[in-house]
């Protein structure tokens, strides 16, 4: 064989070798094209549609309070309640029969935007833009499904220019492996001719990176993880979409950022299994040469203990405390700038569950425990989650597992894989949730069957506290003894009967609760829940007929404390509330009475709405019975008799 033939014939053996090396890796890699990010034909990778007609179906509207006990049992001082008002549950998207898996939720003001992935080998993937603007009937406004690939993480323009709003996602490409997308909302609505992305697998040096994970902005740059083989950390300029700088490692998880400030503020990226680290840098730069070691992250009850989720945020702007899920070790906060361990969740936060996401807020960090449902813990004055006080709701559904989670301080997303996710409202403090939804005239959904009051009940009333008369000129003492709230001496279940209203206003009527032992310093520490958000009657402004009753959500133990308030021409959008207990009002003024009929054995409430004092401050705007379920719920002897 001559020099030529075995210089042709070497080369034809590398050829193949070469070939069947590629074959063994994750994904092909192919020629880069001239322009990596602007994408012709985009019809090859989306579908969109506007407003689809099946959408409304898949939205179940809820509109009920969730009450929650701190159920630090441990603690010595006084358990306190949160609420949340659950708006709605979103039934998931399906693909060709097969439900497609909830995996990541960004909220952007008054629009949420989630995503989806379809389990198993296939490639498919979609995104849905959720308009918020309605707080009470959230609708699905977009839909962005990807052909090829798999979502598993979206960001949003934090501070767009004009109408239009950049949304970026982390995908699994079947061809391509790992991909950032960029789509543009304009109106809630994804445009259809604009769809650029980086095909972060060619800025590696070797194996493919098969999945893009996690994705963080921070001013004019992005941050992007990858993996599960080969991967890192890629920092992108935002609008151009080209590489600043690249940390390569394999198993690239979550990546956070604490502010938007270049050469300032901090961004933290997690590397997963056999090197577990955090490594930090300045935004605006990439090296990650800043890096300490943490503990293995694993997960129970899985097949892959090690493979599972790894989500981080930080405490707050500017905070240097990054709180990390561990999966069946909870959550775990590190001060990135010691590499100090500065909080655990507590242990009985998972019993089978694992934690998935986290989500922190102004007032809350939020954590998705799998099978254990959400546990949320108070942001408490050192910028730390507090430990020693959470809530636990575990959603009692044992199909679905809570996997994510996401709250902008005003909404609160839960993803639940397969099973949808939730939406759910955060009050202010101070706020009063209703107990549910109500027709358009205020009158509540969920009344319970009419119970006629007692037979004699409002002839009492009215000779009491007649209208047009002043009820403390008549009654002096009705002022100075009698109850302003009902301390419960046994369990019981409570519901309250419409009787009379007497005033043009259109008044909203709710009550509160407390333990007797831990009374509020001020009632912004009340939960306050509305049961008649417009207490008028029907040929009166309202809907409401005698006897129409409400049943107050759950049981309430012996030792609470229950009260009642109102706001003035609330279902007209006014703000003033009254409260039977004058502590809680301006200057203590009294705005309603309790008051004991021995005659019927019922509990009267009535309540003034104008101002005091005034001719016909008669204390017959607002009138309604008590009742309870158990015999000796509490004690007559502590109100006005009738």
């Amino acid at each position: 064989m001559n020099t030529t033939s075995l210089t042709r014939y070497i080369a034809f053996v590398l050829g193949i070798a070469f070939l069947t090396f590629s074959c063994k890796k994750d994904r092909p890699i192919i020629e880069e094209p001239t322009d990596p990010t602007i994408v012709e034909d985009i019809a090859q990778h989306l579908q969109f549609f506007d407003e689809p007609t099946e959408a409304d179906e898949r939205v179940h509207l809820i509109n009920e309070p969730i009450i929650l006990k701190d159920t630090s049992l441990d603690r010595s001082e006084c358990q306190s309640y949160a609420a949340w008002a659950h708006v709605a549950e979103v039934v998931t998207l399906k693909h060709a029969g097969t439900k497609l898996s909830t995996t990541h939720v960004a909220i952007a003001g008054d629009l949420a935007l989630v995503s989806y992935h379809q389990r198993g080998d296939v490639h498919y993937g979609a995104l849905e833009v959720i308009d918020l603007k309605n707080p009470n009937n959230p609708k699905i406004k977009s839909q962005a499904f990807f052909v090829n690939a798999d979502v598993n993480a979206i960001a949003v323009e934090a501070n767009p220019a004009g109408n239009e709003t950049r949304v970026w996602v982390a995908l699994s490409d079947k061809t391509n492996g790992a991909v950032l997308g960029e789509l543009i909302l304009k109106n809630k609505k994804f445009k259809k001719n604009n769809y650029r992305q980086v095909k972060l697998t060619y800025k590696l040096a070797g194996a493919v990176s098969s999945s893009a994970n996690y994705i963080a902005e921070a001013g004019d740059y992005l941050y992007v993880t990858s993996g599960r083989s080969n991967g890192g950390v890629f920092c992108l300029n935002k609008d151009a979409l080209t590489l600043v700088g690249l940390k390569q490692f394999t198993n690239g998880k979550g990546v956070a950022v604490n502010g938007s400030v270049a050469n300032s503020s901090t961004v933290a990226a997690i590397q997963s299994y056999t090197n577990p680290q955090i490594m930090t840098d300045l935004v605006g730069q990439a090296g990650f040469a800043n890096s300490f070691a943490i503990g293995p992250v694993t997960h129970k009850n899985v097949g892959d203990e090690l493979g599972g989720k790894i989500s981080v945020a930080f405490a707050a702007t500017d905070s240097p405390y990054l709180m990390m899920t561990s999966g069946k070790n909870g959550v775990i906060g590190y001060d990135v700038t010691t590499g100090e361990t500065v909080f655990t969740s507590p242990e009985k936060m998972l019993s089978s569950g694992n934690s998935n996401g986290i989500s922190i807020d102004d007032r809350f960090m939020y954590v998705a425990n799998g099978a254990d449902g959400l546990a949320i813990f108070p942001m408490a004055e050192n910028g730390l989650p507090d430990g020693t006080s959470t809530f636990l709701w575990d959603m009692n559904e044992p199909e679905a597992s809570a996997n994510f989670v996401a709250s902008n301080g005003s909404w609160l997303f839960v993803a639940k894989g397969e099973g949808g996710f939730k939406i759910l409202k955060t009050p202010n403090p101070g706020d009063c949730l209703p107990s549910c939804s109500s027709n358009g005239q205020g009158v509540p959904d969920c009344l319970m069957n009419d119970d006629a009051p007692c037979a004699t009940i409002q002839q009492k009333v009215a000779a009491a506290l007649p209208l047009d008369q002043e009820a403390e000129d008549l009654h002096p003492e009705y002022f100075t003894g009698g109850a302003s709230e009902i301390l419960l001496q046994e369990e019981t279940q409570i519901e309250v009967v419409f009787i009379e209203e007497n005033t043009n206003l259109k008044n909203q009527m709710g009550y509160y609760f407390y333990d007797a032992e831990c009374p509020p310093e001020s009632p912004d520490e009340l939960i306050a829940l509305l049961l008649f958000q417009n207490f008028s009657a029907d040929g009166s402004g309202g809907g409401l007929v005698q006897g129409n009753r409400m049943s107050l959500p759950g049981n309430f133990k012996a030792g609470t404390k229950i009260g009642f308030f109102l706001i003035r021409n609330g279902w007209n959008g006014g703000h003033q509330i009254f409260f039977t207990n004058p502590a809680f009002n301006n200057n203590n003024n009294k705005r309603g009475l309790l008051m004991y009929d021995a005659d019927c054995n019922t509990l009267v409430g009535a309540m003034q709405a104008n101002a005091l004092p005034s001719f016909d401050a008669d204390f017959r705007d607002m009138v309604f019975e008590i009742k309870f379920t158990t015999e000796g719920a509490y004690d007559p002897h502590d109100f006005i008799q009738l």
